[in-house]
Protein backbone atom coordinates (compact mmCIF):
# COMPACT_ATOMS: atom_id res chain seq x y z
CA UNK A 1 0.00 0.00 0.00
CA UNK A 2 1.33 3.42 -0.96
CA UNK A 3 -0.09 6.47 0.81
CA UNK A 4 -0.28 9.92 -0.72
CA UNK A 5 1.46 12.77 1.06
CA UNK A 6 -1.65 14.02 2.89
CA UNK A 7 -2.55 10.55 4.21
CA UNK A 8 1.07 9.93 5.19
CA UNK A 9 1.31 13.19 7.15
CA UNK A 10 -2.02 12.53 8.89
CA UNK A 11 -0.77 9.08 9.87
CA UNK A 12 2.48 10.48 11.24
CA UNK A 13 0.70 13.26 13.15
CA UNK A 14 -1.47 10.68 14.86
CA UNK A 15 1.62 8.97 16.30
CA UNK A 16 2.39 11.80 18.71
CA UNK A 17 3.94 15.24 19.19
CA UNK A 18 7.63 14.43 18.71
CA UNK A 19 7.83 12.54 15.41
CA UNK A 20 10.47 12.62 12.66
CA UNK A 21 10.54 10.78 9.30
CA UNK A 22 13.84 9.50 7.88
CA UNK A 23 14.42 8.36 4.31
CA UNK A 24 17.05 5.63 4.53
CA UNK A 25 17.59 5.61 0.74
CA UNK A 26 18.63 9.27 0.47
CA UNK A 27 19.77 9.28 4.13
CA UNK A 28 18.03 12.53 5.09
CA UNK A 29 15.35 13.91 7.40
CA UNK A 30 12.31 14.47 5.16
CA UNK A 31 9.56 15.42 7.64
CA UNK A 32 8.99 16.30 11.32
CA UNK A 33 6.28 17.69 13.60
CA UNK A 34 6.44 21.30 14.76
CA UNK A 35 7.09 20.26 18.36
CA UNK A 36 9.95 18.02 17.28
CA UNK A 37 11.47 20.92 15.33
CA UNK A 38 11.26 23.24 18.34
CA UNK A 39 12.65 20.67 20.75
CA UNK A 40 15.50 19.51 18.48
CA UNK A 41 16.16 22.63 16.43
CA UNK A 42 19.46 21.44 14.96
CA UNK A 43 17.83 18.39 13.34
CA UNK A 44 15.70 20.19 10.76
CA UNK A 45 14.31 18.84 7.49
CA UNK A 46 17.10 18.11 5.05
CA UNK A 47 19.63 17.23 7.73
CA UNK A 48 21.80 14.21 6.83
CA UNK A 49 21.05 11.05 8.72
CA UNK A 50 24.61 11.02 10.12
CA UNK A 51 23.79 14.22 11.99
CA UNK A 52 20.78 12.50 13.58
CA UNK A 53 22.91 9.51 14.57
CA UNK A 54 25.54 11.78 16.14
CA UNK A 55 22.83 13.50 18.19
CA UNK A 56 21.05 10.34 19.33
CA UNK A 57 23.64 7.80 20.41
CA UNK A 58 22.48 4.23 19.89
CA UNK A 59 19.87 5.15 17.26
CA UNK A 60 21.85 3.74 14.32
CA UNK A 61 22.20 0.36 16.01
CA UNK A 62 18.47 0.34 16.85
CA UNK A 63 17.38 1.12 13.26
CA UNK A 64 19.49 -1.75 11.91
CA UNK A 65 17.25 -4.10 13.91
CA UNK A 66 14.15 -2.92 11.99
CA UNK A 67 13.02 -4.38 8.65
CA UNK A 68 12.80 -1.15 6.64
CA UNK A 69 11.23 -2.94 3.66
CA UNK A 70 8.03 -3.75 5.60
CA UNK A 71 4.96 -1.52 5.62
CA UNK A 72 3.66 -0.44 9.05
CA UNK A 73 5.66 -2.71 11.30
CA UNK A 74 4.71 -2.85 14.94
CA UNK A 75 6.53 0.05 16.73
CA UNK A 76 9.59 -1.15 18.63
CA UNK A 77 10.94 0.73 21.64
CA UNK A 78 14.63 1.41 22.20
CA UNK A 79 16.56 3.34 24.84
CA UNK A 80 18.96 5.93 23.41
CA UNK A 81 20.96 8.90 24.75
CA UNK A 82 21.13 12.45 23.41
CA UNK A 83 24.34 14.41 23.02
CA UNK A 84 23.21 16.52 25.98
CA UNK A 85 23.44 13.30 28.03
CA UNK A 86 19.63 13.13 28.39
CA UNK A 87 18.10 9.68 28.13
CA UNK A 88 15.22 9.01 25.73
CA UNK A 89 12.98 6.16 24.67
CA UNK A 90 12.26 6.10 20.94
CA UNK A 91 9.55 4.13 19.08
CA UNK A 92 10.76 3.12 15.61
CA UNK A 93 8.24 2.18 12.90
CA UNK A 94 8.88 1.16 9.30
CA UNK A 95 6.29 2.59 6.89
CA UNK A 96 7.72 1.08 3.71
CA UNK A 97 9.81 2.43 0.82
CA UNK A 98 12.88 2.62 3.11
CA UNK A 99 11.21 5.23 5.32
CA UNK A 100 11.46 5.13 9.11
CA UNK A 101 9.23 7.06 11.55
CA UNK A 102 10.83 7.98 14.90
CA UNK A 103 8.70 8.99 17.86
CA UNK A 104 10.45 10.28 20.97
CA UNK A 105 8.43 8.44 23.57
CA UNK A 106 9.82 9.75 26.85
CA UNK A 107 12.54 11.97 28.27
CA UNK A 108 13.92 10.10 31.26
CA UNK A 109 15.91 13.09 32.48
CA UNK A 110 12.72 15.14 32.86
CA UNK A 111 10.78 12.18 34.23
CA UNK A 112 13.32 11.54 37.00
CA UNK A 113 13.18 15.17 38.15
CA UNK A 114 9.39 15.02 38.35
CA UNK A 115 9.19 11.63 40.09
CA UNK A 116 6.63 11.86 42.94
CA UNK A 117 7.43 10.74 46.48
CA UNK A 118 7.13 7.04 47.23
CA UNK A 119 3.81 7.35 49.07
CA UNK A 120 2.25 9.08 46.04
CA UNK A 121 3.31 6.19 43.83
CA UNK A 122 1.29 3.80 45.99
CA UNK A 123 -2.03 5.29 44.94
CA UNK A 124 -4.67 2.88 43.56
CA UNK A 125 -4.16 1.28 40.15
CA UNK A 126 -7.24 3.07 38.85
CA UNK A 127 -5.65 6.49 39.45
CA UNK A 128 -2.37 5.47 37.86
CA UNK A 129 -4.18 4.22 34.75
CA UNK A 130 -6.12 7.47 34.30
CA UNK A 131 -3.40 9.32 32.31
CA UNK A 132 -3.03 6.30 30.01
CA UNK A 133 -6.77 6.22 29.31
CA UNK A 134 -6.80 9.98 28.72
CA UNK A 135 -3.95 9.63 26.24
CA UNK A 136 -5.75 6.83 24.37
CA UNK A 137 -8.94 8.85 24.12
CA UNK A 138 -7.04 11.91 22.89
CA UNK A 139 -5.39 9.83 20.16
CA UNK A 140 -8.76 8.50 19.02
CA UNK A 141 -10.23 12.03 18.99
CA UNK A 142 -7.38 13.33 16.83
CA UNK A 143 -7.92 10.44 14.45
CA UNK A 144 -11.67 11.06 14.39
CA UNK A 145 -11.22 14.75 13.59
CA UNK A 146 -8.94 13.94 10.66
CA UNK A 147 -11.33 11.32 9.27
CA UNK A 148 -14.34 13.63 9.59
CA UNK A 149 -12.58 16.43 7.74
CA UNK A 150 -11.40 14.20 4.89
CA UNK A 151 -14.69 12.35 4.38
CA UNK A 152 -17.20 15.18 4.71
CA UNK A 153 -16.62 16.93 1.36
CA UNK A 154 -16.71 13.93 -1.01
CA UNK A 155 -19.81 12.53 0.75
CA UNK A 156 -21.64 15.83 0.20
CA UNK A 157 -20.69 15.82 -3.48
CA UNK A 158 -21.85 12.21 -3.97
CA UNK A 159 -25.18 12.96 -2.27
CA UNK A 160 -25.82 15.99 -4.51
CA UNK A 161 -24.99 14.00 -7.66
CA UNK A 162 -27.30 11.14 -6.67
CA UNK A 163 -30.19 13.52 -6.00
CA UNK A 164 -29.55 15.17 -9.38
CA UNK A 165 -29.59 11.84 -11.21
CA UNK A 166 -32.80 10.84 -9.37
CA UNK A 167 -34.55 14.04 -10.47
CA UNK A 168 -33.53 13.59 -14.11
CA UNK A 169 -34.67 9.97 -14.19
CA UNK A 170 -38.10 10.96 -12.84
CA UNK A 171 -38.83 12.67 -16.17
CA UNK A 172 -37.71 9.65 -18.24
CA UNK A 173 -39.92 6.81 -19.36
CA UNK A 174 -39.07 3.13 -19.45
CA UNK A 175 -36.71 3.18 -16.49
CA UNK A 176 -36.84 -0.06 -14.50
CA UNK A 177 -37.97 0.28 -10.86
CA UNK A 178 -34.78 -1.51 -9.75
CA UNK A 179 -32.75 1.48 -10.97
CA UNK A 180 -34.72 3.87 -8.77
CA UNK A 181 -34.45 1.42 -5.89
CA UNK A 182 -30.65 1.28 -6.28
CA UNK A 183 -30.35 5.07 -6.35
CA UNK A 184 -32.61 5.44 -3.29
CA UNK A 185 -30.48 2.91 -1.41
CA UNK A 186 -27.34 4.80 -2.43
CA UNK A 187 -28.82 8.06 -1.16
CA UNK A 188 -29.73 6.30 2.10
CA UNK A 189 -26.15 5.06 2.46
CA UNK A 190 -24.71 8.55 1.90
CA UNK A 191 -27.10 9.91 4.52
CA UNK A 192 -25.95 7.20 6.92
CA UNK A 193 -22.30 8.04 6.20
CA UNK A 194 -22.99 11.75 6.64
CA UNK A 195 -24.57 11.03 10.04
CA UNK A 196 -21.47 9.07 11.01
CA UNK A 197 -19.21 11.99 10.05
CA UNK A 198 -21.36 14.35 12.08
CA UNK A 199 -21.21 12.08 15.10
CA UNK A 200 -17.46 11.64 14.70
CA UNK A 201 -17.06 15.41 14.84
CA UNK A 202 -19.28 15.62 17.91
CA UNK A 203 -17.48 12.66 19.48
CA UNK A 204 -14.07 14.31 18.99
CA UNK A 205 -15.34 17.32 20.94
CA UNK A 206 -17.59 15.89 23.64
CA UNK A 207 -16.55 12.20 23.69
CA UNK A 208 -19.90 11.43 25.31
CA UNK A 209 -22.49 9.05 23.83
CA UNK A 210 -26.01 10.37 23.22
CA UNK A 211 -28.08 7.86 25.13
CA UNK A 212 -31.48 6.69 23.93
CA UNK A 213 -33.56 3.54 24.39
CA UNK A 214 -32.59 0.95 21.76
CA UNK A 215 -34.01 -2.49 21.02
CA UNK A 216 -30.90 -4.57 20.34
CA UNK A 217 -32.52 -7.02 17.90
CA UNK A 218 -33.85 -4.15 15.76
CA UNK A 219 -30.41 -2.52 15.73
CA UNK A 220 -28.79 -5.75 14.50
CA UNK A 221 -31.36 -6.09 11.71
CA UNK A 222 -30.69 -2.50 10.60
CA UNK A 223 -26.96 -3.20 10.43
CA UNK A 224 -27.48 -6.35 8.37
CA UNK A 225 -29.79 -4.41 6.05
CA UNK A 226 -27.16 -1.71 5.50
CA UNK A 227 -24.71 -4.40 4.39
CA UNK A 228 -27.24 -6.33 2.30
CA UNK A 229 -25.50 -5.65 -1.02
CA UNK A 230 -22.05 -6.66 0.25
CA UNK A 231 -23.43 -9.77 1.94
CA UNK A 232 -25.13 -10.91 -1.27
CA UNK A 233 -22.10 -10.09 -3.43
CA UNK A 234 -19.91 -12.32 -1.27
CA UNK A 235 -22.60 -15.06 -1.11
CA UNK A 236 -22.70 -15.04 2.69
CA UNK A 237 -25.57 -16.52 4.71
CA UNK A 238 -26.52 -14.57 7.86
CA UNK A 239 -28.32 -16.33 10.72
CA UNK A 240 -29.87 -14.35 13.55
CA UNK A 241 -30.16 -16.12 16.89
CA UNK A 242 -32.02 -13.84 19.32
CA UNK A 243 -33.02 -15.43 22.60
CA UNK A 244 -34.82 -12.22 23.60
CA UNK A 245 -35.90 -9.94 20.77
CA UNK A 246 -37.50 -7.43 23.13
CA UNK A 247 -34.44 -6.65 25.30
CA UNK A 248 -33.58 -2.94 25.31
CA UNK A 249 -30.52 -0.96 26.36
CA UNK A 250 -29.70 2.73 26.75
CA UNK A 251 -26.92 3.62 24.32
CA UNK A 252 -25.85 5.81 21.41
CA UNK A 253 -27.45 4.07 18.43
CA UNK A 254 -25.14 5.56 15.79
CA UNK A 255 -21.99 4.63 17.71
CA UNK A 256 -23.17 1.04 18.19
CA UNK A 257 -24.29 0.82 14.58
CA UNK A 258 -20.79 1.84 13.45
CA UNK A 259 -19.24 -0.84 15.64
CA UNK A 260 -21.60 -3.65 14.56
CA UNK A 261 -21.40 -2.75 10.85
CA UNK A 262 -17.61 -2.74 11.06
CA UNK A 263 -17.52 -6.14 12.79
CA UNK A 264 -19.92 -7.71 10.28
CA UNK A 265 -17.83 -6.34 7.40
CA UNK A 266 -14.72 -7.85 8.99
CA UNK A 267 -16.53 -11.19 9.20
CA UNK A 268 -17.52 -11.02 5.52
CA UNK A 269 -13.96 -10.18 4.47
CA UNK A 270 -12.54 -13.01 6.60
CA UNK A 271 -14.49 -15.58 4.55
CA UNK A 272 -13.43 -14.53 1.07
CA UNK A 273 -10.93 -17.37 0.97
CA UNK A 274 -13.34 -20.15 1.96
CA UNK A 275 -15.82 -22.04 -0.30
CA UNK A 276 -19.14 -20.28 -0.99
CA UNK A 277 -21.14 -23.03 0.74
CA UNK A 278 -19.23 -22.48 4.00
CA UNK A 279 -19.69 -18.70 4.18
CA UNK A 280 -21.98 -18.17 7.14
CA UNK A 281 -22.23 -15.48 9.83
CA UNK A 282 -24.17 -16.18 13.01
CA UNK A 283 -25.21 -13.24 15.20
CA UNK A 284 -26.29 -14.20 18.71
CA UNK A 285 -27.83 -12.01 21.42
CA UNK A 286 -27.79 -13.28 24.99
CA UNK A 287 -28.69 -11.63 28.28
CA UNK A 288 -26.18 -12.28 31.05
CA UNK A 289 -27.44 -10.96 34.38
CA UNK A 290 -27.40 -7.15 34.02
CA UNK A 291 -25.50 -7.22 30.70
CA UNK A 292 -26.31 -8.04 27.10
CA UNK A 293 -23.79 -9.87 24.91
CA UNK A 294 -23.72 -9.66 21.12
CA UNK A 295 -21.58 -12.31 19.39
CA UNK A 296 -20.79 -12.11 15.66
CA UNK A 297 -19.36 -15.47 14.54
CA UNK A 298 -17.85 -16.19 11.14
CA UNK A 299 -16.46 -19.29 9.42
CA UNK A 300 -13.38 -17.55 8.05
CA UNK A 301 -9.65 -18.13 8.31
CA UNK A 302 -9.56 -17.27 12.02
CA UNK A 303 -6.79 -15.44 13.88
CA UNK A 304 -3.33 -16.68 14.80
CA UNK A 305 -1.68 -16.07 18.18
CA UNK A 306 0.56 -13.38 16.65
CA UNK A 307 -2.42 -11.62 15.07
CA UNK A 308 -4.35 -11.76 18.35
CA UNK A 309 -1.62 -9.76 20.07
CA UNK A 310 -1.89 -6.88 17.58
CA UNK A 311 -5.64 -6.76 16.92
CA UNK A 312 -6.16 -3.53 18.85
CA UNK A 313 -2.75 -1.94 18.20
CA UNK A 314 -3.24 1.30 16.16
CA UNK A 315 -1.70 1.31 12.64
CA UNK A 316 -1.00 -2.42 12.70
CA UNK A 317 -3.20 -4.23 10.17
CA UNK A 318 -3.29 -7.69 8.61
CA UNK A 319 -5.20 -6.31 5.60
CA UNK A 320 -3.22 -5.14 2.58
CA UNK A 321 -5.41 -2.03 2.38
CA UNK A 322 -6.03 -1.57 6.09
CA UNK A 323 -4.80 1.25 8.30
CA UNK A 324 -5.20 -0.70 11.53
CA UNK A 325 -7.56 1.75 13.27
CA UNK A 326 -11.01 0.14 12.87
CA UNK A 327 -10.99 -2.23 15.85
CA UNK A 328 -9.24 0.33 18.04
CA UNK A 329 -11.99 2.91 17.44
CA UNK A 330 -14.71 0.26 17.88
CA UNK A 331 -13.31 -0.71 21.26
CA UNK A 332 -13.14 2.96 22.31
CA UNK A 333 -16.82 3.41 21.39
CA UNK A 334 -17.82 0.35 23.41
CA UNK A 335 -15.70 1.42 26.39
CA UNK A 336 -17.47 4.80 26.36
CA UNK A 337 -20.65 2.78 27.03
CA UNK A 338 -18.94 1.05 29.99
CA UNK A 339 -18.78 -2.11 27.91
CA UNK A 340 -16.17 -4.52 26.55
CA UNK A 341 -15.14 -5.67 23.08
CA UNK A 342 -12.97 -8.74 22.46
CA UNK A 343 -12.35 -11.45 19.87
CA UNK A 344 -12.08 -15.23 20.30
CA UNK A 345 -11.39 -18.20 18.04
CA UNK A 346 -14.31 -20.50 17.23
CA UNK A 347 -14.12 -24.19 18.06
CA UNK A 348 -14.33 -25.14 14.39
CA UNK A 349 -13.32 -22.40 11.99
CA UNK A 350 -13.17 -18.63 12.08
CA UNK A 351 -13.47 -16.25 14.98
CA UNK A 352 -16.13 -14.41 16.96
CA UNK A 353 -16.41 -10.76 17.95
CA UNK A 354 -18.03 -10.20 21.34
CA UNK A 355 -19.68 -7.01 22.60
CA UNK A 356 -20.75 -6.84 26.25
CA UNK A 357 -22.93 -3.87 27.24
CA UNK A 358 -24.75 -2.99 30.46
CA UNK A 359 -28.53 -3.02 30.02
CA UNK A 360 -28.91 -0.03 32.31
CA UNK A 361 -26.45 2.89 32.29
CA UNK A 362 -25.84 5.11 35.30
CA UNK A 363 -28.35 7.94 35.51
CA UNK A 364 -31.24 6.01 33.96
Amino acid sequence: MVLNRVDLENTLLSLGDYVMLLDMSCRKVIWQTDKFKKRFATLDVGSPIEKVFSYFHGLSKAIHKIDITSVYTKPELFAIRGNNNARYKVAITSIGNSKIALRIHKDFAEEDSRMPPLHDRRRPLRDRRRPVLTSKRSAVCEMATTLAHEINQPIGTISNLLHGVRMRLDSCRGIEPSVFNAIDKSIEQTKYTSDIVTRISEFSQSRKPKYAKIRVASLIKKCVSLLEWEIRKNQVEVRLDFYQETVEIHADELMLRQVIVNLIKNAVEAMRGVPDSARMIEIVIQQKNTDIEIAIKDQGVGISDDEAETLFVPFVSNKSTGMGVGLNICRSFIELHNGKLWLTSNEGHGCASHILLPIKQQGW
